[in-house]
């Protein structure tokens, strides 16, 4: 499997090794980097996903509403927004003439003044959207187009601690010589070794992360509230 935030490269000029990765170590070392220590500790796999035009989210409206909270975020770009989808010719949004949207936190929000009335698509009534169930329908993109440079930091620090280890391992000749306590002892002077050069600075990470992203954490790899 391809790497999507290791840089292993860089990964190998970190761990100071100059062994060749194999495909089978690099696919191991996404395994554990991307998919179970990010995505599970983030709860994203910092993709986009799309809400299209043929399947798009429905919202019901309250009276005098003027805004709406997506289901998802953040907000890469909002494809088509419509109201009172229920008439015979619904009314199509124009973003930054008809509505505006916070993208960090997937809400959008009708512009009020004048210029909704003679430049845009709103008439007075428009200032608020259209009461009732499902009368709105919106198809956007959300996620991230690119991964996060701190994300893919994190990812290639944390994977130089395993190929550390995993060099340790691979590169001395004498490991099945050992007894079982001179092993396990040799193995827990490694590991020691190892986890106070790297870390510091992946714990310290690991709550950067977590604060940065605090809003996106969830179950499973999506950015639902």
């Amino acid at each position: 499997m391809a790497a999507l935030y290791i840089d292993f490269d860089k990964a190998k000029v970190l761990s100071g090794i100059s062994d060749t990765l194999t495909t089978a170590i690099k696919d191991a070392i996404v395994e554990w980097v991307e998919n179970l220590k990010i995505k599970l500790l983030l709860g994203t796999d910092f993709s986009s996903k799309v809400i299209s035009t043929s399947n798009p989210e429905l919202y019901s409206i309250k009276d005098f509403q003027d805004s709406i909270v997506l289901k998802n975020f953040p907000i890469i770009s909002v494809t088509r927004l419509r109201d009172n989808i229920r008439a015979t010719s619904p009314t199509t949004l124009v973003e930054n003439t008809d509505f505006v949207i916070d993208k960090a936190t997937g809400t959008i929000y009708i512009i009020k003044n004048e210029d909704n009335i003679t430049n845009g698509t709103l008439d007075v009534s428009g200032y608020y959207f259209t009461s009732g169930i499902n009368t709105v329908d919106i198809a956007y993109v959300y996620g991230w187009s690119a991964i996060p440079d701190d994300v893919k930091s994190f990812a290639t620090v944390y994977a130089s601690k395993i190929l550390r280890m995993w060099s340790k391992f691979a590169n001395t000749g004498d490991v099945e010589s050992f007894t079982m306590g001179d092993y396990s002892e040799k193995v827990g002077q490694w590991s020691k070794v190892v986890d106070s050069q790297f870390d510091p600075i992946i714990n310290e990470s690991i709550i950067a992360l977590k604060s940065k992203y605090k809003n996106y954490i969830t179950l499973g790899a999506s950015f639902k509230r």
